[in-house]
């Protein structure tokens, strides 16, 4: 799916191994490498509440001098979850808490 995406923005995309004991390393290891082959200059993620993550993504972007960008950051997630209905963007949902519901878009006129 991720590899389809990025076809279809006909941007690189590149896969690294990695271990979860020397995640953060290879991580800040791999940012590095790529940052010698492409010319960026942030790094973007998509977490919205969680602190530990903004955290640790500040983190591994400031070790290799990437401005951390997080652009949906304290959104609220219904309206995140009814803009992407109403741009047409097509998601497989995952998970689902009880707050949305089976009939969340019936109920909301989608």
């Amino acid at each position: 799916m991720i590899e389809a995406q990025a076809n279809a923005l006909r941007l690189p995309i590149h896969f690294f191994e990695n271990t979860w004991n020397d995640y953060e390393r290879l991580y800040i290891q791999n940012l590095k490498s790529l940052t010698k082959d492409y010319d960026v200059n942030a790094s973007v993620f998509g977490d919205i509440d969680i602190e530990l993550h903004r955290a640790w993504e500040e983190k591994v972007s400031d070790a290799v001098n990437l401005k951390p960008i997080l652009p949906i950051w304290k959104q609220p997630k219904k309206q995140l979850v009814l803009d992407i209905v109403d741009y047409g963007i097509e998601a497989i949902v995952v998970s689902c808490n009880a707050t949305l519901g089976h009939d969340f878009f019936r109920k909301n006129g989608r």
